[in-house]
């Protein structure tokens, strides 16, 4: 017997995956924009941000009126909530590449402190990142949520060498 409820968490399935989506491009375009110094991709992250806010609220209110409706338990309301909590995780991603790229336009015209390598580097771990937490929540994946809780690590690492090599090898010694 189908329940009614079952087309519903389809439907929040395909929208949080398109949010997912949403979130890498932004992660991606950012990055791209800050390598190419180029105003007109930046623009375009951040412009495209209206939309993905947009879905994040439809996605917040179908959840609610999910459980408004068809009171879920157990499995299906752990499904809606943690899905609540992962909608609004990607869109504050998103508003982190709409902050890239308002850099991004600061930055246009001046000099490069040096080759951007890590930062790229650290936009694929986080791209993946979200890629995979995804899967696995859509999947119900344990080990692979586990090895995007490893990777975390990884990201934060070169994170912080970014940040030391930034504040330690330029900020210091140029004021």
């Amino acid at each position: 017997m189908d329940r009614h409820i079952d087309e519903d968490l389809k439907q929040l399935h395909k929208d949080i995956l398109r949010m997912g989506v949403l979130a890498q491009e932004a992660i991606h375009k950012s990055i791209e924009a800050l390598k190419a110094r180029e105003a007109a991709g930046a623009k375009e992250v951040i412009d495209a941000d209206n939309k993905i806010d947009d879905l994040e609220l439809a996605i917040d209110e179908n959840c609610i009126d999910l459980i408004a409706r068809y009171q879920p338990m157990a499995g299906d309301l752990r499904f809606i909530t943690t899905g609540m909590k992962i909608n609004a995780e990607l869109e504050r991603i998103a508003d982190i590449a709409v902050d890239i790229c308002q850099r991004v336009l600061e930055l246009t015209d001046k000099p490069l402190l040096k080759p951007l390598v890590d930062i790229p580097k650290l936009s694929t771990i986080a791209q993946n990142m979200v890629r995979d937490s995804i899967d696995a929540f859509i999947r119900k994946d344990v080990a692979l949520a586990k090895s995007v809780l490893l990777a975390d690590s990884q990201a934060d690492k070169l994170r912080n060498s970014v940040s030391d090599e930034l504040v330690n090898d330029y900020l210091a010694k140029d004021k």
